[in-house]
């Protein structure tokens, strides 16, 4: 969405970097100098806000800069902080001389925190910890100073070190129940393993920020300097850049694991159905990756410190070439794995849909679970959120469905096209949402579409985490009278509209060895309802509010330091569809109202929040294990309540055996029906259709 306007300053901005003196491709240094030109003529010009990037930000970016590097303060002493405060004025102008010797040199001391903290570590994990001892430790680096010397970090560390041990304690015994295990056992050989545990996760975790090079120490400040702007502004790094096209296209070439860090190893969390490695058979959840051989002319190469990013980047590949694996399986064996590389889909990130019924009352509901609006702008034959859904309601249409709920819980946004094609299914045309800019020019957006896919009664389901895109389609259905919303008391409030901006595109062929040089993600305008109202900060509202798992948290983009105001426009011209004008919504929110209040399962929700709530500003928490262990079972018994929740033998899922004509398509759909039949909300949300059916015949 950019105007002719900006298109014209990219091009006079291109010609300046063309002939800017500073470019002189002779090292990393000079590409780093190269990408924070750039970036600081798109935060001054294109940005939406008036904030230019001058000695006014520069407090708030040494404030942001060590609050990014050192959120804990478990590192850095008041002596280094009170040294580098001296220079604080200056922090703007060493992104704008691209000159980061100074940034590097309070990387310089913070490595050497770091060791010395590991060195503590060491220390301190040698020998068991006392647990019957009262003292407390605050986790909140907002609520703490700075320690103003080495025996005080060390005793801050023995605090924070024995936190972790004592949670990794209470995991252990939890491990041990699980596998039907003793648990009248020798407590102390339970320590110890908990403090070996923390020990190897902490080492790894040591490693790690003992790794960082020059380049990411020059992306975090980068993107301390974007944070400044705006909380959505922020730089990506080349692979950061590929991962998020990846992530919107929703598929990528390489062997359809999902892995994760645990103590220390790098670990196959599932395989995913139809990929290569499900294909090939020998890769399984829980296998430890120890080694991988990335190519036929390359070495194997250790796991051993790497992260998971960087345990990705060796076994990702282009299709068709092999990749060898060296696993350690759960019994111990040591196992070379040869996998193919190929397409792998990523099936959890597309829409889903069900025929639905409650068994006591025989009207077929559609569902649709849509995770994201993705659309695969690399490919012009690749899927489209908004096509798929379309899909998915012919063929709920044809079914015979009465009603659908179109669930939008955690769908974080993703291509705003989609998102408008989706809400225009459901109306005639109009438009779907405004859009303001920087120097305040409104456009608005519109659906063109005359044709309604579906006019039976429709709810959006959203949660605290629906955001952006997919509040950009509660709203307008919700301001054309079109759906009722169901979930939350509002969703997360992002209201704010981002460019991709390509740095490799502001450069000439002649600076390609500097390339690639990632892109800048930059909030160029927000968003308003066709009402006239931001979903900026305050979000949409629910017309149904269901007991929230986290209402006691602080969730939303109003939680954010740097997040733009809410505020409105005059309303556009819009047909209200009134179809919601039908019912009787009191009626409805009261029949709801009089079941949650029923309902056994949601009174474990609405004590797990108000538990939530009452501890949530309880940063500074007791070591004592006695302490301990009544809070962790009070949390455990709590969970354990809300993971047993099962509406298997009420929900009935009318369609599911056309899902799963292959063993691929079964091991695919089995997650999705059992998260429909634990699902609370959409239980209730069904009968909630169900009454509104009712209410309008």
């Amino acid at each position: 969405m950019k105007s002719k306007r900006i298109v014209l300053i990219f091009l006079i901005f291109f010609l300046f970097i063309n002939n800017c003196s500073i470019i002189n491709p002779v090292d990393i240094e000079k590409k780093n100098r190269m990408i924070s030109q750039i970036i600081t003529y798109a935060l001054n010009n294109f940005h939406y806000t008036d904030k230019e990037l001058n000695n006014d930000l520069s407090d708030k970016i040494f404030n942001e800069f060590f609050s990014y590097i050192d959120y804990g303060k478990r590192y850095f002493l008041q002596s280094d902080i009170d040294k580098f405060r001296k220079n604080k004025e200056y922090f703007d102008n060493y992104f704008l001389d691209g000159n980061y010797n100074y940034i590097y040199e309070i990387f310089d001391t913070f490595l050497i925190r770091v060791k010395e903290g590991r060195n503590i570590t060491e220390e301190i994990l040698w020998k068991p910890l006392e647990f019957d001892k009262e003292e407390k430790v605050q986790l909140d680096g907002k609520k703490r100073e700075y320690c103003k010397n080495r025996k005080e970090l060390k005793e801050y560390w023995r605090k924070y070190l024995k936190y972790r041990t004592v949670l990794r304690y209470f995991d252990i015994i939890e491990e041990r129940k699980n596998k039907d295990e003793k648990t009248d056992i020798d407590y102390s050989s339970i320590e110890k393993e908990a403090r070996k545990r923390v020990k190897k996760a902490m080492d790894q975790f040591f490693k790690r920020l003992l790794d960082f090079d020059k380049k990411e120490q020059f992306d975090i400040y980068v993107n301390t300097v974007t944070r400044i702007f705006d909380t959505h502004s922020s730089y990506f790094s080349p692979y950061e850049k590929e991962n998020f096209d990846l992530e919107m296209s929703g598929k990528f070439e390489g062997i359809g694991a999902v892995l994760s860090e645990s103590e220390g190893n790098v670990k196959v969390v599932r395989i995913v159905p139809g990929g290569p490695a499900w294909k090939e058979g020998n890769l399984e959840a829980e296998d430890v990756i120890l080694k991988v051989k990335p190519g036929k002319e390359k070495d194997f190469q250790s796991l051993l410190g790497l992260g998971v990013d960087d345990a990705v980047k060796l076994i990702r590949g282009k299709k068709g070439k092999p990749v060898i694996l060296t696993v350690r399986k759960p019994d111990g064996r040591i196992k070379d794995i040869t996998i193919v590389r190929d397409v792998v889909t990523l099936e959890e990130t597309y829409a889903k849909s069900s025929i639905l019924q409650l068994k006591n009352k025989n009207r077929k509901i559609g569902y649709i679970k849509l995770p994201k609006f993705y659309h695969d702008f690399n490919d012009s034959k690749g899927r489209r959120s908004s096509d798929d859904v379309k899909n998915q309601i012919e063929y709920l249409k044809d079914n015979g469905i009465e009603g659908l709920i179109l669930d939008l819980r955690n769908n974080s946004g993703g291509a705003l096209r989609d998102a408008i094609k989706t809400a225009g299914l459901f109306i005639e045309n109009g438009p779907i949402v405004q859009v303001r800019g920087k120097r305040g020019k409104i456009s608005i957006l519109r659906d063109l579409n005359k044709n309604i896919i579906y006019e039976k009664p429709l709810i959006i389901l959203i949660n605290k985490f629906s955001a952006s895109a997919s509040e950009i389609v509660a709203a307008a259905l919700r301001d054309y009278g079109r759906a009722v919303i169901v979930g939350s008391e509002q969703s997360y409030g992002k209201g704010t509209v981002q460019n991709m901006i390509r740095l490799d595109d502001l450069l000439s062929s002649k600076y390609e060895k500097f390339s690639p040089l990632g892109a800048l993600k930059i909030t160029t305008q927000k968003f308003y309802r066709v009402s006239g109202k931001s979903t900026q900060v305050k979000g949409v509202s629910s017309d149904i509010v269901l007991p929230d798992l986290f209402s006691g948290m602080e969730i939303g983009e109003g939680e954010n330091e740097y997040s733009l105001p809410w505020d409105t426009i005059k309303s556009a011209n819009y047909d209200k569809n009134n179809s919601i004008e039908k019912i009787n919504i009191g009626v409805i929110k009261q029949k709801s109202r009089n079941r949650v209040n029923k309902d056994l399962n949601f009174k474990i929700i609405q004590n797990y929040a108000k538990f939530v709530e009452q501890n949530r500003g309880e940063t500074e928490v007791s070591l004592n294990i006695n302490k301990r262990k009544q809070r962790h079972e009070e949390i455990q018994k709590l969970i354990d309540r809300y993971e047993d929740i099962d509406y298997k033998d009420t929900i009935e899922i009318v369609d599911k055996t056309e899902k799963t004509s292959t063993e691929e398509d079964k091991e695919k759909y089995q997650r999705y029906f059992k998260s429909i039949y634990s699902d609370i909300y959409l239980y209730e949300t069904l009968n909630i259709m169900n009454d509104i059916i009712i209410e309008q015949k």
